[in-house]
């Protein structure tokens, strides 16, 4: 496991550097000039976020681009490895690099607030949230990523069936199916509300359109829900590596 992931490090290092790289030269521009010029606040907050969001991006498109440089490879199969370490490899390196990214955004935080003498956004969030909703915070946005990727992951390997642009067509439809099925099953079966987290987003009873945005606690969770993504996670899981161990062309 270790060697693979030191492999897909290898592989993506000079490009990974490079865009950490331009994103903290971005940011330091984006400050120091903002703050010299007499940017708005929020201007350059918006402009950090639109960096942010971007790399994010990026960040997931190469552990895509991993999983499938992974999968159509000859070699892979040839190691006496399970094949879901082909899976787990290029998400660790995908929340891995998260990581620093989150580091470069508390680095952005601290020194914006100081240079615009403002209160800290993670300090605000630690204020207003208690130490279990943050904790719960974080492991739905964690869960949310594995699961979303998963689809991606699985939509990738059935596209491999078909070669050519039928097997890409395959691919993206089935992702489309997938993400579509999943909201509207779970609708019918535990609630008419959106959660996330312990964020609840409800239709108002007066019809007219409005939603109401309450917050709860850990408690609040929907954990019906959180179990049938779980079991759909799961078949996700095993469909991927059956079609990369018996249906994937190369």
């Amino acid at each position: 496991m270790l060697k693979l992931m030191k492999y897909d490090w290898k592989r993506n290092a000079t490009m990974t550097l490079a865009g950490f790289i331009i994103l903290l030269v971005a940011q330091i521009v984006n400050l120091t000039v903002g703050w010299r010029n007499g940017w708005s606040e929020q201007f350059v907050i918006v402009i950090a976020c639109m960096l942010f969001f971007f790399s994010g991006f990026l960040v997931f498109l190469m552990a895509c681009q991993t999983f499938v440089a992974n999968i159509k490879a000859y070699s892979r199969r040839l190691l006496p490895l399970p094949t879901i370490y082909t899976i787990v490899s290029p998400l660790v390196l995908m929340f891995g690099l998260t990581i620093v990214m989150f580091l470069l955004f508390a680095a952005f935080d601290a020194v914006f607030s100081a240079l615009y003498d403002k209160t800290s956004f993670l300090v605000l969030l630690i204020e207003q949230l208690t130490a279990g909703e943050i904790a719960v915070s974080i492991a739905l946005a964690i869960w949310g990523s594995v699961f979303t990727t998963m689809v991606i992951f699985f939509s990738m390997a059935f596209s491999r069936i078909v070669e050519g642009k039928g097997g890409t067509f395959l691919g993206i439809v089935v992702c489309i199916l997938i993400f579509t099925i999943i909201p509207w099953v779970e609708d019918i079966l535990f609630s008419t509300s959106e959660v996330y987290g312990f964020i609840r987003l409800s239709p108002l009873e007066s019809g007219n359109g409005n939603m109401s945005l309450t917050f709860g606690s850990i408690n609040s969770l929907e954990w019906m829900t959180l179990a049938f993504e779980a079991g759909v996670l799961i078949c996700l899981v095993y469909g991927t590596i059956y079609l990369i161990e018996r249906r994937i062309k190369l």
